[in-house]
């Protein structure tokens, strides 16, 4: 019963550190405009939000599901528990987790879309837009050339 007792104690410390680590990590992004180790770069406030946001959630959604084992007892309390919190994260976590994603990728600054179009031979990242510029008419091949001038 002690092992029992002893290896749930440390994965509740696991976990609540992970969930302190979050939520230093959303409050350093909201409230620091610069990089803790290049002071010469400044993310994009929009990028930096959508991040807290996205750090503030993973919060919340890990404090849902911490809760059943300490003040739930019944097994169909639990189930019901972990079903919304499953809905959260299929509402939530997700979600911010693509739109963060997609802020990263229309960080459009002069200095990183030169590089990447001069480096990679094309401007955009993404298949859907090439596969959109193909349905138009121009091939692929000659927006890409046309990419690198």
């Amino acid at each position: 019963m002690y092992d029992q007792l002893r290896e749930d104690t440390l994965y509740i410390m696991l976990y609540a550190a992970v969930i302190v680590v979050a939520m230093l990590a959303t409050c350093y992004l909201l409230f620091r405009q610069g990089n803790a180790f290049a002071k010469d770069v400044t993310p994009p406030a929009r990028l930096r939000r959508w991040t807290a946001a996205f750090f503030a959630v993973f919060v919340v959604n890990h404090v849902w599901y911490m809760g059943p084992s300490f003040f739930l007892t019944s097994s169909d309390d639990i189930k019901m528990t972990n079903l919304v919190g499953g809905l959260l994260d299929c509402m939530t976590f997700f979600p911010l987790a693509i739109v963060v994603l997609l802020c990263m990728l229309q960080d459009r600054r002069p200095f990183t879309a030169q590089q990447l179009a001069h480096d990679c031979g094309y401007q955009s990242y993404s298949t859907f837009s090439l596969a959109f510029k193909q349905r138009m008419g121009q091939s692929v091949t000659a927006w890409m050339r046309n990419a690198d001038k």
